[in-house]
């Protein structure tokens, strides 16, 4: 539980430990008041009067920094890709005016899919790690962790212990944390490229403007160049043409794709994760990434349960805020979560979505692809399925002879 001490509510639970010398300290009191007592000795009274101020001031000493050491409550994010190193840390304060000559922090990474490795520190038991602290009166410092990410997945700071040693190393409060300071440290999916983005590029126009897209939209001019012996011969503009008598090229505005909708399928036949999850969110990423960089809009499905939805999803949007939140969505995934029938979310999916392109990641069914089939003839949407192949993926049109080979 939480004490209050003064109006003010602590984030500690505090264990005492006191040390056998302390038992004998105790006893040699108690012995030496009673040769007090028997020869009137103001020496041995002395003593006596010593190992108690000593025992006092040990107990108080403790017991002030209890009450002022403490973690403010924040919460801290770190996020990573794979092979990158980087810190996170604790914060720890102390608002008296005795210092902390020795400290130890401990802490708990709750890190079930081993995401990172951290630098430089102890490990006590499994994830348990701890180091020494100092900590100077009125002073607020930042324990710093030394992070490498290995690979995707999501780590928490939990289980943060604060031990202070008294002044001769004897007896020591362990003080356990229970405020509200979170930090978090996410390592974002690897990225795999994919194979075929271009293409769509190429032969889906779309209607939203955007400075840096393939796309001309022909409906809207905006003036036009010098003609290049590449351009097409119906871009010819014939009366800027005669005007300058050389031959001039209308320029279009220029357009990008409208939304993306990404379908991740991550069970097989047998509702069980499929053996390349981790290589299928990698060319996601890749794709979110794309479409960020190329400001098309997209939203993301996966067939796994979620509370107050059909499946997991990410909402529509595009831009750098959006590929983050992206990339921290594929981050949570776990591969043994509860899943949905796949073939329900698709119809779930095909009675909201009104996006003109739909990319099918992971398992793919003879009944999927029967079911795509429909929905491109019906709603006059293009799908396109990623296709794996020795590390390798590739974006291929479905419908297309294609559709089943990889091409080298």
């Amino acid at each position: 539980m939480r004490t209050r001490i003064g109006g003010t509510r602590l984030s500690w639970n505090r264990n005492s430990k006191y040390p056998k010398v302390y038992i004998s300290l105790y006893g040699s009191i108690v012995i030496l008041l009673i040769i007090v007592f028997i020869t009137g000795s103001a020496m041995i009274f002395s003593l006596c009067l010593v190992i108690g101020l000593f025992i006092f001031l040990n107990n108080k000493y403790l017991d002030y920094l209890y009450r002022k050491v403490s973690i403010p409550n924040e919460v801290q994010t770190i996020r990573l890709y794979p092979e990158e190193e980087g810190e996170t840390w604790i914060p720890i304060e102390n608002r008296g005016e005795l210092p902390v000559f020795s400290g130890e922090l401990s802490f708990d990474l709750h890190d079930t899919e081993e995401a990172i490795e951290v630098i430089g520190m102890e490990n006590n038991r499994n994830s348990f790690y701890h180091s020494h602290v100092t900590l100077l009166p009125r002073k607020r410092k930042r324990h710093k962790v030394q992070l490498k990410a290995l690979k995707r997945g999501i780590v928490q700071i939990r289980s943060i212990e604060f031990t202070i040693h008294d002044l001769l190393h004897f007896g020591s409060s362990r003080l356990e944390y229970l405020g509200g300071y979170r930090g978090e440290i996410i390592v974002f999916p690897k990225i795999k490229p994919v194979l075929g983005l271009e293409r769509m590029l190429q032969f889906n126009k779309g209607e939203h403007q955007q400075k840096d897209s393939l796309h001309d939209d022909i409906m809207l001019a905006v003036g036009t160049r010098d003609y290049h012996s590449h351009d097409p011969f119906n871009r010819i503009h014939w009366k800027a043409s005669a005007r300058s008598q050389q031959l001039q090229t209308k320029v279009y505005e220029k357009t990008t794709l409208f939304n993306w909708t990404l379908i991740i399928h991550m069970t097989d036949d047998r509702k069980l994760p499929i053996d390349d999850i981790e290589q299928v969110l990698s060319h996601v990423a890749y794709c979110c990434q794309f479409a960020a960089v190329n400001n098309i809009q997209f939203e993301i499905f996966i067939n796994i349960k979620t509370p107050g939805s059909f499946c997991l999803h990410l909402p529509s949007g595009s831009g750098r805020v959006h590929l983050i939140k992206a990339m921290e969505f594929l981050a949570r995934i776990r591969k043994n979560g509860s899943t949905i029938n796949g073939m329900y979310m698709l119809r779930a999916i095909k009675k909201q979505s009104d996006a003109p392109i739909i990319l099918h990641f992971g398992s793919y069914s003879s009944e999927a692809y029967q079911f795509y089939r429909s929905w491109t003839y019906k709603k006059n949407v293009v799908v396109y399925r990623l296709k794996t192949k020795e590390g390798s993926g590739q974006l291929l049109k479905i419908g297309e002879v294609k559709d089943e080979v990889i091409a080298n």
